[in-house]
């Protein structure tokens, strides 16, 4: 029987993202603890975008509406998909380097450590790390936008995946 692991949250940073501004600047760092991590605050505070950055980073964005595809013979279900501007919209216009704005989460599944970071103005993949046994690899290849991903053939998304 094969095992299923789930992802650890281990860290997350977020770099020029206006929505967070703080006295040090427009950078968050949080280490996540193991177990229960519970974010607290008032309406309109960023609680609930701040959910939406880690499974943004974790599994990229949602498709627009649920559609059906075929994988191996086996139909599937797509995801819903927020807009595409739904991060930069959160941002304040008057801050320069919005383009700028990423995220990047640390999890562990199994023993294995993977970093993930992502572009929020542009909603695009821009590092992604692999870390087992104290050996780093960084994921290459051309770091193109869900935009451009999404027109892709189906033969051009399998030759990325290889």
């Amino acid at each position: 029987m094969n095992q299923i692991y789930l992802p650890s949250l281990l860290s997350l940073n977020i770099r020029n993202f206006s929505l967070y501004p703080n006295n040090g600047g427009l950078d968050f760092k949080y280490d996540f603890k193991n177990g229960l991590n519970l974010f607290v605050g008032g309406n309109g505070t960023g609680k609930t975008t701040l959910t939406k950055l880690i499974k943004f980073a974790l599994i990229g964005h949602y498709r627009e509406q649920t559609d059906t595809s075929i994988y191996k013979g086996v139909e599937r279900i797509k995801r819903p998909e927020y807009p595409k501007n739904y991060y930069r919209n959160r941002m304040d216009d008057g801050f320069a380097n919005n383009n700028l704005a990423e995220v990047t989460l640390t999890f562990r599944i199994n023993h294995s450590e993977f970093s993930v970071t992502r572009n929020l103005y542009d909603i695009s993949l821009t590092k992604a790390t692999f870390k087992k046994s104290g050996k780093t690899l960084k994921l290459d290849g051309a770091v193109i936008s869900q935009d451009k991903y999404e027109k892709l053939s189906e033969k051009e998304k399998q030759k990325h995946l290889q």
